[in-house]
């Protein structure tokens, strides 16, 4: 039951969007709380520590329990906070996040709001980058269906013809403006600026399969001005190259992404027809991770683009280990 707690607290700062929670920590008291039945404290953190030795992020915490005298709840959660502050966190110090992602071609919204909102649920995401929508210009109602509480959408369909579109899912924390680039014409494509600790920029393209002669100078284009604007970048999307080859245009788009330091990071097939067409790139991220699949699941750490964050520290008291 007392496991059970922490889950459901921390599902629910999740929700909310507003919280990233780094940890719990159970905290027995001593043997100076007390209480008639209470079994001796080093038994109960043996006990706890078998309770908890398959969690990832809930810990036992055993110094409250070697106080010769019972503690007030106020004065161990500021033992604990202060403890956090000296052990020096990377996500205090250095203000990293590791950024869950995930990129679809989805071929219409229409039929998949909700295996898209199961998705971003289950997955935990912190985005949700879609190709080929097929949304209308003005015609949201897909997009408001598959949004979870605590998410926003930003969204760019395609204003002509049928199929294209792009939207991207994102927490409400994660704080997202659209950053449109002039004169790009060959290719769609859904710019963002995270705001953080440090710029971190996240583009989003779908490349029409039928080539198009500017491609390349507008994707240089493009990445000449983003780069100019921040260190960190994350490229991703639908080119429409079988990167897996050695044709002209895997080649050249090998090119320019060496000329602005990119790491493409796919090198499995991410069509039914065993080409590699869905690409990651990124510059100036650390520790990118991908998962072969559909979709592709991607994690980037990256500068904090959260608003707060939270030690998720369920008061000992309240369950007297």
């Amino acid at each position: 039951m007392h496991l059970r707690m922490f889950e459901l607290a921390c599902e629910h700062l999740q929700i909310k969007g507003h919280y990233e929670v780094v940890k719990g920590i159970i905290s027995p008291v001593g043997d100076g709380y007390n209480e008639k039945g209470l079994i001796e404290a080093s038994h109960r953190v043996e006990m706890a520590k078998l309770a908890v030795e398959n969690h990832s992020w809930i810990e036992v915490d055993s110094w409250e329990s070697r106080q010769a005298e019972w503690l007030e709840t106020v004065k161990v959660l500021r033992h604990h906070r202060q403890e956090l502050l000296s052990q020096e966190l990377d996500w205090h110090n250095e203000g990293l996040h590791t950024l869950h992602c995930a990129l679809l071609n989805c071929r219409s919204l229409t039929d998949k709001t909700a295996f898209l909102n199961d998705l971003t649920v289950a997955k935990n995401l912190d985005m949700l980058l879609l190709v080929e929508t097929w949304q209308k210009p003005e015609d949201n109602l897909h997009l408001n269906r598959l949004t979870p509480l605590g998410y926003s959408f930003l969204c760019k369909p395609r204003l002509t013809g049928r199929g294209g579109g792009l939207a991207v899912i994102h927490r409400d924390c994660v704080k997202t403006a659209i950053v449109e680039f002039h004169g790009i014409t060959s290719f769609e494509y859904l710019a963002c600026k995270i705001a953080g600790k440090a710029p971190l920029h996240v583009i989003l393209i779908y490349r029409p399969p039928k080539p198009h002669p500017n491609f390349f100078l507008d994707l240089n284009e493009m990445l000449s001005l983003v780069c100019g604007m921040s260190t960190a970048v994350i490229l991703l999307g639908d080119f429409n190259i079988h990167v897996d080859t050695d044709c002209p245009s895997a080649s050249e788009l090998c090119s320019v992404l060496n000329s602005f330091s990119f790491v493409q990071h796919i090198d499995f097939p991410t069509h039914d027809k065993g080409h590699t067409l869905d690409l990651v790139c990124s510059t100036g991220v650390q520790n990118v991770c991908t998962c072969q699949g559909r979709p592709l699941l991607c994690s980037f750490r990256v500068p904090s683009p959260f608003d707060q964050q939270a030690l998720l520290v369920i008061p000992s008291f309240m369950f007297c280990l």
